[in-house]
């Protein structure tokens, strides 16, 4: 995602990157913080019950499955999964995963 990034804005570095994302809206201010210049370095406030949630899907899980392991209603699941989705920038929970667990 992050060489996306870069390509989506012809930015030459990262932060460059997440600047203009923030300028035009496309990431919510605050959510992304790159650590280092390393592009893998990121930082996202993506909470433990959204990670959580993804990465029971991730494991084959069902909403409903993760739902009762989470001892919570399948909507707070999506809702979950909504929230990470918009504080990383993507638009599938296939992406969110992909990032939060360099899959």
């Amino acid at each position: 995602m992050l060489i996306n990034i870069r390509r989506k804005y012809g930015a030459r570095t990262v932060e460059a990157a997440i600047a203009q994302a923030y300028e035009y809206g496309d990431i919510p201010r605050g959510t992304v913080r790159v650590t280092t210049g390393n592009p893998r370095a990121v930082s996202v406030n993506v909470v433990d019950s959204e990670r959580e949630a993804l990465w029971h899907l991730s494991e084959g899980k069902t909403v409903q499955e993760t739902a009762a392991i989470m001892r919570v209603g399948a909507q707070t699941i999506h809702t979950y999964c909504y929230r990470a989705r918009q504080k990383l920038g993507v638009d599938t929970n296939e992406e969110a995963i992909a990032i939060l667990f360099n899959e």
